[in-house]
């Protein structure tokens, strides 16, 4: 499984097992984020890839607890 968060600023990438490990491994933290995004997710030989706006980036990245949780609303994309 595969997770890129895309911003003008660069690409970051994270891999694992799940979605969640790949999620967790992604580079990035709240102050790291100044830009809107693309988040893309590759699961299976499945694509899903929505763009996020930098207060919600921000969130999502805050916290170990915000990165599961939305971790598992990402999975529900690629379903």
């Amino acid at each position: 499984c595969e997770v890129v968060v895309e911003m003008p600023s660069g690409s970051f990438r994270g891999e694992g097992e799940t979605v969640q490990d790949a999620f967790m491994a992604v580079p990035l933290d709240f102050m790291g984020i100044k830009y809107k995004g693309t988040i893309r997710l590759i699961k299976d030989g499945k694509t899903a890839e929505r763009l996020f706006p930098m207060p919600q980036l921000r969130r999502m990245f805050a916290t170990k607890t915000a990165k599961i949780m939305w971790a598992n609303r990402l999975e529900k994309f690629i379903k």
